[in-house]
C-alpha cells in the first residue's frame, strides 16, 4: 500500500499541464512583449506535444520516477533556406526505458538499440510486407537460423540500431533497412531522474521515487494505525 502511495504521489505532479514561464533582463516594452509571445508559443507547444493520443512528457516523467530515466526520441528534417540551414522537428515521442539499451563511451552516448513488440500488421504494412513468406526472404541477423521461422501472432519483434553513421531496422531478426544516419547523429535524448556522480554505468542514476523509499516503512506504520482504529471503531459502534 506504501510504495502504491509514492507512486501515486510521484503520479500527482504530472496532474496539471505544464506552464512555461520566461523571464526577460529587460523591463521595456518590447521585451514584455516578446516574452509574453514566447510563454503563450511554447505553452501551447508543449500542451500540444504532452496531448492525446500519447503524453509525452507524462511518460517521460514517468520514466525518471520509476526507472531512473526518460527517453525523448525525435525525427527532424534538414533543409537549405538561402544562406541558412533550417531544422524541422517532424516529430518527438517517447521510449519504454526497459526496451532501450544505451551504449556509452565514456558519458557520451554513441549508439542504442531500440527492442520491443509492435503490431505486426502496422509494421508490415510500413515497410511494404505482405507476409512472413516475403519477410523470410530478408537477410538474417548474425546467430540466428533460417529455419528457426518467424513467430506467429498480433505482434512482431523489431529492433532497431542506430549510431552516427549507421540505422538498422530488424524484424524478427530479418534485416529490413540499414542505411547511412540522416542526422549524423543520435536522435534520442535521455533525462535522467537523479544523477549521481558515479562512474558506474548501473549507478549512472536513480529513479525520483527512490529517494522516498526510506518512507515506505513509516508510511506502512501509519497505515497500518489508521486501519485498526477504523477496525475498533466499527467493533465498538
Amino acid at each position: 500500500l506504501s510504495w502504491d502511495f509514492l507512486y501515486r504521489l510521484v503520479g500527482s505532479m504530472t496532474g496539471s499541464p505544464p506552464q512555461i514561464k520566461v523571464t526577460s533582463k529587460s523591463k521595456s516594452v518590447d521585451a514584455e512583449s516578446n516574452r509574453s509571445l514566447r510563454e503563450m508559443f511554447w505553452t501551447t507547444f508543449v500542451a500540444q506535444k504532452n496531448g492525446p493520443p500519447r503524453m509525452v512528457l507524462d511518460n517521460v516523467a514517468d520514466g525518471q520516477c520509476s526507472e531512473s530515466v526518460g527517453i525523448f526520441k525525435a525525427g527532424v528534417k534538414f533543409s537549405v533556406s538561402g544562406t541558412t540551414d533550417a531544422i524541422e522537428l517532424l516529430y518527438i515521442v517517447d521510449i519504454d526505458p526497459l526496451t532501450w539499451y544505451p551504449l556509452y563511451d565514456g558519458d557520451e552516448l554513441v549508439a542504442y538499440i531500440q527492442r520491443d513488440q509492435r503490431p505486426r500488421r502496422a509494421v508490415y504494412d510500413q515497410f511494404g510486407i505482405l507476409d512472413d513468406e516475403q519477410l523470410k526472404n530478408f537477410p538474417v541477423m548474425p546467430g540466428f537460423a533460417r529455419e528457426s521461422g518467424i513467430p506467429g501472432g498480433p505482434v512482431i519483434e523489431v529492433m532497431e540500431y542506430v549510431d552516427k553513421d549507421w540505422t538498422q531496422f530488424y524484424l524478427a531478426n530479418h534485416l529490413l533497412e540499414s542505411l547511412p544516419n540522416p542526422y549524423g547523429r543520435i536522435n534520442c535524448f535521455p533525462a535522467y531522474g537523479v544523477t549521481t556522480n558515479s562512474r558506474d554505468p548501473d549507478k549512472r542514476a536513480f529513479s525520483t521515487i527512490e529517494g522516498m523509499s526510506d518512507l515506505e516503512n513509516e508510511f506502512d506504520a501509519v497505515l497500518t494505525i489508521i486501519r485498526n482504529a477504523g477496525l475498533i471503531k466499527a467493533s465498538v459502534t
